[in-house]
C-alpha cells in the first residue's frame, strides 16, 4: 500500500508539473453490495450490475445457479430496488430509448438478462451454452434493434447478437474474436451499424467486424486492450491498452493508430480501462483501475487542450465502468475495490 501510495503521488506530481491543470475527490458515494461492475442510466435512474472482483488481469467464469442483484438508484443516490439476476455480471448497457437494460453474465448460465426500466423487472433471461458461452461483454446497436454480445468459449471468442424487440438470439449471426477472449463491444456511433468492435483482451488487438459481410479488420495495440470509445462524430476510436498504459487514437476510416495520448496512465495491468464521453462530445472520461481515479480527456478538436488530460477526479478503489446522467450534469463511477458508486458533479468536477 505504501508503494502505490508513493506512485500515486509521484505519477501527479510529475504530471502535474508536465501542464495537467488540476486534480480533485469526487465528494458524494453511493454504498453498494460488494463487487459493483457495469453501470448505466436511464432516463430516471442508474443501474448496477453486482459481480465479481476485478484485482487482477484473468477472471474465470462464476459456477451456473449463482444469485447476484442489479441495484436501482435514482440520481440524488437514493435506493430504489434490487432486481435479483445471474451471477457474474460484468457488462450493462441501456438501449437508445432507455426503456431496457441488458446485463452479459461472465458465467456457466450462458445468460443475458433483460430487465426493464418502466418496471425494473427482469422480462426476459436470454441464454444458450452455444449462442453465449459465457457472455462477458455487450453493446446496444444506435437504432436499438440488436444487442452485441462478446462471448468466451475457452480458448475462442466470438460475437453473437440479440434482437431486442423479442428477446431471441439471431442464430444465424456469428463473428469470431481472433486470439481469443473478448470483454468489451462497441457500436459505431449514429443510425448505421455497419460495424461492431471488440477487443482481444488476450490477442492484443482490437477488431472491426463487418456486420453484413467479411471485411474484417484488427490493430494490435498491445497488452490487455480493453475499453473503446468513440468521439462524438465517429471518426475516432481512443483505445484503452490498460496492459501497456497508453490510450491510443485510431482514425476510422483506415483503422491507423495516429497518436499515443498523454495522461497519468499507471498500473500492471489496470491502467485505463473503463471510458464514456459526455453528452456534448467535448471531453472523455476515463477510469483507472489500479490508482482510482477518472481522468477527463479533452476531444474537442477545436480547443486549445485537443487531446490532452485537463483534470483528474480521485474516486473509489478499482473504477472500471461509469456512466453519464442524460442530461450530462453527473458522472457515475462504479468502484469494484470498496463496492461504492462515486457520483461527481461535471460543473466542477467534485
Amino acid at each position: 500500500m505504501k508503494k502505490l501510495t508513493l506512485l500515486i503521488i509521484l505519477i501527479f506530481a510529475i504530471y502535474s508539473s508536465s501542464g495537467c491543470s488540476s486534480s480533485s475527490t469526487a465528494n458524494s458515494t453511493i454504498s453498494t453490495p460488494s463487487y459493483p461492475n457495469g453501470i448505466g442510466a436511464s432516463n430516471s435512474n442508474i443501474y448496477v450490475v453486482i459481480g465479481e472482483p476485478h484485482a487482477g488481469p484473468n477472471s474465470t467464469p462464476v459456477s451456473a445457479g449463482t444469485t447476484k442483484s442489479v441495484e436501482v438508484y435514482d440520481f440524488s443516490g437514493n435506493h430504489i430496488t434490487s432486481i435479483s439476476v445471474a451471477g457474474g455480471g460484468h457488462g450493462l448497457r441501456v438501449t437508445p430509448d432507455k426503456s431496457k437494460v441488458y446485463i452479459a453474465h461472465f458465467s456457466l448460465d450462458h445468460q443475458v438478462t433483460a430487465i426493464s426500466t418502466s418496471s425494473n423487472s427482469v422480462i426476459s433471461t436470454i441464454s444458450s451454452a452455444i449462442n453465449l458461452p459465457v457472455p462477458d461483454a455487450i453493446s446496444i446497436s444506435p437504432d436499438g434493434t440488436y444487442a452485441y454480445v462478446g462471448c468466451n468459449n475457452g480458448s475462442s471468442g466470438f460475437l453473437s447478437r440479440i434482437l431486442i424487440s423479442n428477446n431471441t438470439i439471431d442464430a444465424g449471426w456469428q463473428k469470431t474474436v481472433n486470439g481469443g477472449y473478448t470483454c468489451w463491444v462497441e457500436n459505431h456511433p449514429g443510425t448505421s451499424h455497419a460495424y461492431v468492435y471488440t477487443n482481444s483482451w488476450t490477442g492484443s488487438d482490437i477488431q472491426r467486424k463487418e456486420v453484413s459481410g467479411t471485411g474484417d479488420v484488427s490493430i494490435t495495440l498491445g497488452s490487455y486492450p480493453h475499453a473503446i470509445c468513440f468521439d462524438k462524430n465517429g471518426d475516432h476510436i481512443y483505445a484503452l491498452v490498460s496492459g501497456a498504459n497508453i490510450v491510443r487514437k485510431i482514425r476510422v476510416s483506415d483503422f491507423t493508430v495516429l497518436q499515443d495520448i498523454s495522461g497519468p496512465w499507471a498500473g500492471n495491468w489496470g491502467g485505463p480501462v473503463g471510458a464514456v464521453l459526455s453528452l456534448n462530445g467535448n471531453y472523455m472520461y476515463i477510469t483507472n483501475h489500479e490508482l482510482g481515479y477518472v481522468a477527463i480527456l479533452d476531444v474537442n478538436s477545436g480547443s486549445s487542450t485537443y487531446d490532452q488530460v485537463v483534470k483528474t477526479v480521485q474516486v473509489g478503489t478499482h473504477p472500471i465502468f461509469l456512466t453519464i446522467s442524460p442530461d450530462g450534469n453527473k458522472l457515475f463511477v462504479a468502484n469494484n475495490g470498496n463496492s461504492t458508486i462515486s457520483i461527481i458533479d461535471v460543473t466542477n468536477y467534485k
